[in-house]
């Protein structure tokens, strides 16, 4: 009431004192007619002196309210923080009244509004950190995704294909594409940024099996399930949004072996496009898939490949349950030849190596049963091993088929797909450390179907994944990073 007054009492100042220096000037211009030109010049002065004494109340006044709404500015950000602790705790205090139920605690995080939810989720996260939290990595990861998704300005996180199961995605390194294909033969080639965006599809007509990146990006190789396999020039799907290949596809008068795994290998100076089938090794140039250079099978004439990976200049193959290590090289009449100076093979019975992927010298295999085993390379100079004779770790933490398997370019990280309808991603320790008790490995149960294929992208900071029940997903690969999102976004 008295800065009310006040203010008041000082505009009628002002308003006294401009009234005032108007009679002034009127006086001076009275004087200034008669001629009395000192006594008009005083007058003028007079008034203004009275209006600057009048701007100076009007700059107080101004000066006063602006001080009046800061203090009410400031007052209102010190009960908003307030406000926020208090929040923050209650948020503590209701996970830490559930610590006694994991179960309890994880309906928290996914009860209320979206907002409610990442905070709950982020307070689990800060207290799981400092290890006293009642939940998983696995319960608050999922809940991070979710908020994430739904709080996040950019919706384009994941796409859904036509009609069919997503079986395979692929990622230009050099281009930054991302190449995925279904199994009703349709391959779509997307950008990568803060979204993913078509940038062309095309039609092939036959079911893909398999995708693979020349090494420079030039080309696109594809994977048929009639035994064909087809290189698209990366150029030629950045200008046209639509094409039509299925008029190339020629089934063969004698059917040929599904495509199931391509990749690229330099042997003596030269790159080769390599098409496994369950039966044989198949080597072309790259200039021209169609044509066949080599191929090369195991000595007995029997093979059941099913997996295929190149690290370093070496060819590791998933023969059955052996994992075989060749040596490939090129003869002077331009054929190719493999030496073996690798083999293990895994004594449990029905087991197919599904998965290989390496890095440096640790080995990943994933097979038909669920089960991943984590070795040292050097291992694999054995002929025959059980689990228990040689020095790997052996997990069964998914329930079916390993569909994908591969070590984050980070070197921190390994990802895994499955038939179970999970993704999973692995800490460093399971390879290197010799600690009985492990991390705890992130299980994304987010598709609805079997998930086929899995590959990181932008240098491992985020993985793709695709399933039969037609979605590509994109994730964050560290759960630290997502939570860092997180808490930007309910800021």
């Amino acid at each position: 009431e008295k800065e009310r007054a006040d203010g008041e009492a000082r505009k009628a100042e002002e308003q006294r004192l401009l009234a005032v220096a108007r009679e002034r000037d009127a006086r001076a211009a009275e004087l200034e007619a008669k001629g009395q030109r000192a006594q008009a010049i005083a007058e003028r002065k007079k008034a203004d002196s009275l209006r600057e004494q009048a701007d100076n109340l009007a700059a107080a006044a101004e000066l006063e309210k602006r001080r009046a709404e800061f203090s009410a500015r400031r007052s209102e950000i010190a009960e908003r923080v307030a406000n926020d602790e208090l929040e923050k705790t209650k948020r503590q205090q209701k996970l830490s009244q559930a610590s006694s139920s994991g179960a309890d605690a994880f309906r928290l995080l996914n009860e209320g509004k979206t907002e409610e939810g990442a905070l709950l989720a982020l307070v689990a996260y800060d207290s799981n950190q400092a290890y006293e939290g009642p939940l998983l990595n696995e319960d608050i990861y999922p809940a991070l995704d979710r908020a994430w998704r739904e709080m996040s300005d950019r919706p384009v996180y994941e796409f859904v294909m036509s009609s069919y199961d997503v079986r395979v995605v692929a990622y230009n390194v050099e281009r930054k594409y991302l190449a995925s294909a279904d199994n009703g033969g349709m391959v779509q080639m997307h950008t990568l940024g803060n979204e993913m965006r078509e940038r062309s599809r095309i039609y092939l007509g036959e079911p893909v099996r398999s995708l693979t990146w020349a090494p420079d990006g030039a080309y696109l190789f594809v994977g048929l399930r009639g035994g064909q396999v087809l290189a698209i020039a990366t150029t030629e799907m950045e200008q046209n949004e639509e094409l039509d290949y299925s008029s190339r596809v020629r089934q063969s008068a004698t059917p040929k072996l599904p495509v199931t795994r391509l990749t690229t290998t330099e042997i003596d100076g030269q790159t080769f496009l390599l098409s496994l089938t369950n039966q044989e090794l198949n080597f072309y140039t790259l200039e021209d898939p169609s044509t066949l250079v080599s191929k090369w099978v195991p000595p007995s004439g029997r093979a059941n490949f099913k997996s295929i990976t190149v690290h370093e200049g070496k060819v590791y193959l998933g023969d059955g349950s052996s994992l075989r290590r060749l040596v490939p090289s090129l003869t002077p009449d331009g054929e190719i030849e493999m030496e073996e100076d690798g083999y293990l093979r895994i004594n449990e019975a029905n087991l197919e190596i599904t998965q290989i992927t390496l890095q440096k010298d640790h080995v990943a295999i994933g097979a038909n049963t669920g089960t991943i085993w984590l070795l040292d390379e050097d291992e694999l100079d054995a002929k025959t091993a059980t689990p228990q004779s040689f020095t790997s770790q052996r997990y069964r933490f998914h329930q079916a088929q390993i569909t994908s398997l591969q070590f984050s370019p980070k070197r921190d990280q390994l990802l895994s797909t499955s038939l179970d309808q999970t993704v999973r991603l692995w800490p460093q320790e399971y390879w290197t450390s010799e600690e009985a008790v492990k991390p705890q490995v992130i299980v994304l149960p987010m598709h609805e179907k079997w998930v086929w294929s899995g590959t990181y992208v932008d240098g491992g900071d985020y993985f793709i994944t695709a399933g039969q029940d037609r979605r590509v997903i994109r994730w964050y690969a560290s759960m630290e990073a997502l939570a860092d999102e997180v808490r930007k976004l309910t800021k």
